[in-house]
């Protein structure tokens, strides 16, 4: 679960990645308003929001996975002798 969440956050910091030379690429002096920029890396903006989605999915999912306990009967043992 992890590895996977890990995994989802490397893949978005790409995509990030990836976007932010794009921008850089086309420099302040562009005359394109966002939307329209927006508009033309649609696909790039759809891949970055699924990761975001898939990784919101993910984190939720580990909050519900209950975490290992490990419990020593010994310990339970004299705990519940002293309290008699």
């Amino acid at each position: 679960m992890n590895q996977e969440l890990a995994e989802k956050k490397h893949e978005l910091e790409k995509f990030k990645s990836e976007l932010a030379t794009i921008i850089a690429a086309r420099g302040e002096g562009s005359g394109e308003t966002i939307k329209e920029f927006y508009e033309q890396e649609k696909e790039l903006n759809f891949k970055i929001k699924n990761v975001q989605v898939d990784i919101d999915y993910l984190g939720r999912r580990r909050k519900t996975i209950p975490t290992k306990e490990k419990s020593n009967l010994k310990d339970d043992h004299v705990i519940m002798a002293q309290k008699r």
